[in-house]
């Protein structure tokens, strides 16, 4: 199957949980008045499709059931049309009602499609929903069935004080980080001790993408099947490996345009494959089998193969 076929299995990875949230603003004391929640909420994640982020315009569908498999429907079906998905990312206004957070766990079933496509294609799992859509439900919450009130809360007045702890400074009622903090917890803008020995990256076999200027530069795939050997493709989004291909490296290139001569992405499609850069090049062979044309090498140029 050639890698750039669209009409693949969607591989469908989620940053869960990047943002949910329910409204905007400032928490207001609960004598002043303040705008009862409705229970919506926005949900935002990160579709690929064939490893890589998506972008075009998609219409969504979501329900909302009490099991991760099976279970009951909560609320209706809801159907959100021409979504933008921006490299891969998108965000869902969701709207079940308040009656659908009472306290018990709840999972999002979604169903995507794009480009004019007929049918839904279903996220391979459901996503077990956190604790933020539940602040519908914490606004009803009674302060003596609250748990682990500090000792001056508990007493009903409003004369408590806070001051920053180690890590931490208070501007006004806010905190925030202290800038001067550096035991090796954050990334500096600045840049990091060389004692600290830092780690960028991902734990849960998640992808990781650098972008510049909006535009992935380099992503890093993790190793598939039994194979822990990542894989590497930089330069311009058409670059490519085939699916379950291990190893591969694109250094950099893409699409090129010159007179009489059109050029797309360069593709690797067998294992521990590498192109240097240039446009339009191939290694390995288009036959479905990643250990046909192993460790084939194109060092760039125009339209050169290897291993085909």
């Amino acid at each position: 199957m050639p890698v750039s076929q669209t009409s693949v299995v969607r591989f469908v990875r989620w940053f869960l949980v990047v943002l949910l949230l329910v409204g905007a603003g400032t928490f207001l004391p609960a004598a002043q008045s303040q705008e009862a929640l409705t229970g919506r909420f926005t949900y935002q994640g990160q579709l690929f499709d064939d490893g890589l982020p998506v972008s075009a315009t998609c219409d969504f569908r979501a329900n909302l059931f009490t099991a991760a498999t099976g279970g009951t429907q909560i609320g209706s079906t809801q159907t959100i049309n021409a979504i933008a998905v921006v490299d891969g990312y998108f965000t869902l206004p969701l709207s079940f009602g308040t009656a659908a957070f009472q306290g018990d766990q709840r999972f999002l079933e979604l169903g995507v499609r794009c480009g004019g496509e007929a049918n839904f294609t279903l996220f391979a799992e459901r996503v077990a929903l956190t604790a933020t859509p539940y602040s519908v439900y914490a606004l009803q919450a009674p302060w003596a069935g609250l748990s682990g009130i500090p000792a001056d809360l508990a007493d009903g007045d409003d004369d408590t004080t806070y001051s920053a702890g180690s890590g931490l400074a208070l501007d006004g009622t806010t905190f925030g980080l202290d800038t001067s903090f550096t035991d090796g917890r954050y990334w500096l803008l600045g840049g990091n001790t060389a004692a600290l020995t830092p780690t960028l990256g991902t734990t849960d076999g998640l992808s990781l993408t650098l972008i510049v200027a909006g535009t992935p530069a380099l992503r890093l795939l993790p190793g598939v099947l039994a194979s822990n050997v990542p894989t590497l493709i930089g330069g311009a989004a058409e670059n490519r490996v085939y699916t379950d291909t291990i190893g591969a490296v694109i250094a950099g290139g893409g699409p090129y345009e010159a007179p009489f001569i059109l050029a797309g992405g360069n593709v690797v499609y067998d294992d521990m494959g590498v192109i240097g850069g240039g446009s339009g090049n191939l290694a390995g062979s288009d036959d479905a089998d990643q250990t046909t044309a192993r460790f084939a090498t194109v060092g760039g140029g125009q339209q050169n193969g290897c291993g085909r």
